[in-house]
């Protein structure tokens, strides 16, 4: 294993019921934060008056930002900072899923810095102060809950952005499975999706090999999700899949499957992120359409970690055709989950591939881990 650092600051509060206590955790941490949630779904099943209420009888005040984008946005990330510095609000509590915390990370850093929000994301700039975070998660998929990242489109230039930094970390995120049972069984099936990514980019890329006790963590990771998924599919109010899905989603991206793996590259989300920013693609359907092919692109690079995983998350049979048929298997799940595998599947048409291209290029900066001509390979296998 490689050598590596690794702190993780924020406190989980999980269980069902424990929305209830967020009065209670704010007391004597902030006065007034910005509430920020998406298009309403959390008036809707309720969450937004349980949350409200608590807010109220703690004395905590609250200045509301809704409609935040599944894909968050540059321009409703500096309206929050404006909002957030106007009302003088001392925490930023997100109450929804990855999106909403990843534009409420923006908005943090935003409303203590004077300059344009994007020197952040565009490496002009470094953060100096942050408004406290807190969240309540009701969306488990990204892992946003408990990393220092988070992502926001500038529609203008057409660049999906990541940025991370230890201010971003929230101070405290609370898990409570019941606030999932009203999510629909197609979105449960794109959030499961996502957090096996999440779990296993890394597995297939990193550059030591030897770390097999995170490889067992990862394997782990991803068959907990496939379970949950077949029970939700059957049962969408299955409480016990629906916490386990919960607690992966947390655990496959708060930076411990990365620790010793050394250098690595998530190439499917880096590639996702042009196709979302471009296309308004769903993140997790994008990830499903470029998964087989960026495997059939590396089938022999990965060879190794293609049969392993085959073996021990599909449980398939040893044959010399293993890492192929691994790959099949991928293609076979999302097929059972009614999810596209391919670009065209998915919708989006003969896309300009050298394009999207240039803008995972431009994202990822300065790299020796993939060129330009791999990435318009794999979109084209992906087409």
């Amino acid at each position: 294993m490689k050598n590596f650092n690794y702190q993780n600051p924020t406190e989980i509060i999980f269980g069902n019921g424990r929305i209830k206590e967020i009065g209670e955790l704010l007391e004597g941490r902030a006065k007034k934060v910005l509430l920020t949630y998406g298009k309403g779904s959390i008036k809707e099943n309720g969450v937004f008056d349980i949350v409200t209420k608590s807010l109220k009888e703690h004395e905590i005040e609250y200045v509301e930002f809704s409609g935040i984008k599944p894909n968050p946005t540059l321009k409703k990330a500096q309206e929050g900072a404006e909002l957030a510095k106007k009302e003088q609000v001392d925490g930023i509590l997100s109450v929804g899923g990855g999106s909403v915390l990843d534009e409420s990370k923006a908005i943090a850093i935003g409303a203590c810095y004077d300059g344009d929000l994007w020197d952040f994301y565009s490496k002009k700039a470094v953060p100096k102060k942050s408004i406290p975070i807190y969240a309540i998660l009701t969306v488990p998929a990204t892992g946003s809950e408990m990393n220092p990242n988070g992502v926001i489109t500038n529609e203008e230039t057409k660049d999906k952005w990541g940025y991370r930094t230890p201010l971003n970390f929230p101070l405290f995120s609370i898990l409570d499975p019941e606030t999932t049972l009203s999510i629909p069984i197609k979105y449960t099936i794109l959030a499961g999706l996502d957090i096996m990514t999440h779990a296993m980019e890394a597995y297939f890329s990193k550059e030591d090999n030897d770390s097999y006790i995170l490889d067992r963590y990862v394997e782990a990771l991803v068959k907990s999700v496939l379970e949950s998924l077949d029970r939700l599919v059957k049962n969408p109010r299955d409480l016990g899949a629906r916490e386990n899905l919960m607690w992966t989603a947390t655990l496959a991206w708060n930076g411990l499957n990365h620790c010793g793996v050394g250098k690595f590259i998530i190439v499917n989300h880096v590639m996702e992120h042009p196709l979302s920013a471009t296309y308004d693609i769903t993140h997790a359907a994008g990830l499903a359409a470029l998964i087989p092919a960026s495997m059939k692109y590396y089938l022999e690079r990965y060879r190794t970690r293609l049969e392993q995983f085959g073996k021990n998350v599909f449980e398939l049979s040893e044959s010399e055709d293993l890492a192929e048929r691994t790959i099949t298997g991928f293609e076979n799940l999302f097929k059972k989950y009614n999810v596209a595998s391919n670009l065209t599947d998915a919708g989006i048409i003969n896309p300009d591939t050298n394009k999207l291209a240039d803008l995972t290029m431009k994202l990822l900066g300065k790299t020796d881990l993939i060129t330009k001509e791999e990435i318009v390979s794999i979109y084209e296998l992906a087409k």
